[in-house]
């Protein structure tokens, strides 16, 4: 779409154009962001036995989402939605997983 052969600069080149943040899960290596300051970060993914992985992105974003809303900053919000991908991925289906195994 953009020219890049890299998702992060394809990104970085969103974020820059269409002035928003981007958030790219990239499974085994975790996610990367790109902020609509120019912030960008690579947080890789935390080491675990893969048992399943459905539902790893909806439970990233939820827990995105819920961080964000608690006002966290969005790098705390997604090293918070890392950890409960990591966590969720440890399990067979869909897990619901608590605020207390993603903060402890």
């Amino acid at each position: 779409m953009s020219n890049f052969s890299d998702d992060r600069e394809k990104a970085q080149e969103l974020a820059k154009e269409l002035n928003t943040n981007v958030l790219l899960t990239l499974g085994g290596e975790g996610m990367f962001f790109a902020g609509k300051s120019g912030e960008t970060f690579h947080l890789p993914a935390h080491k675990t036995e893969v048992v399943d992985v459905t539902g790893c992105g909806d439970t990233a974003i939820a827990t995105l989402v819920f961080y964000r809303t608690l006002g966290k900053s969005f790098r705390e919000a997604i090293e918070l939605a890392n950890k409960a991908a990591g966590i969720s991925i440890q399990y067979p289906g869909c897990h619901h997983i608590s605020r207390d195994e993603i903060e402890n």
